[in-house]
């Protein structure tokens, strides 16, 4: 549509000069990423129809559980590192138990997901840690 479709009021000179003040503010924001992560983290849980019932967040803020009253606990990695299962005890035998990085070869990368739903209790899941 055409810029001036909507009538918009006329800036005054202390206007401009607050968003210009803004737009100065924004550029020495910090970038966030992997290497560089939030001090402080908010989350919002959207549409748990489950009933969301507790919730809480690991100390390095890379994991979320939630405990809902369908008698599930689900967990999301709020990082890129997905969550991933351990491989089956077929697979385990195969892996030298001696290498350096075994805590790795044990996982099984096609189960890599950014949720993982836990489920064992007979009722609604009051707390979570």
């Amino acid at each position: 549509p055409p810029q001036n479709r909507i009538p918009l009021p006329v800036l005054k000179d202390s206007d401009k000069l607050d968003k210009i003040m803004n737009m100065k503010e924004t550029t020495k924001r910090v970038r966030l990423g992997p290497d560089c992560l939030p001090s402080i983290c908010f989350y919002t849980f959207l549409n748990a129809y489950q009933g969301l019932t507790a919730v809480d967040v690991t100390d390095d803020s890379s994991l979320i559980a939630g405990g809902f009253a369908d008698s599930t606990v689900r967990v999301w990695s709020v990082t890129p590192k997905k969550l991933r299962s351990v491989k089956q005890a077929s697979d385990l035998s195969l892996i030298d138990k001696e290498s350096d990085d075994v805590l790795e070869r044990i996982m099984d990368e096609k189960t890599a997901s950014e949720l993982k739903i836990l489920y064992g209790h007979s009722g609604p899941v009051y707390g979570a840690s």
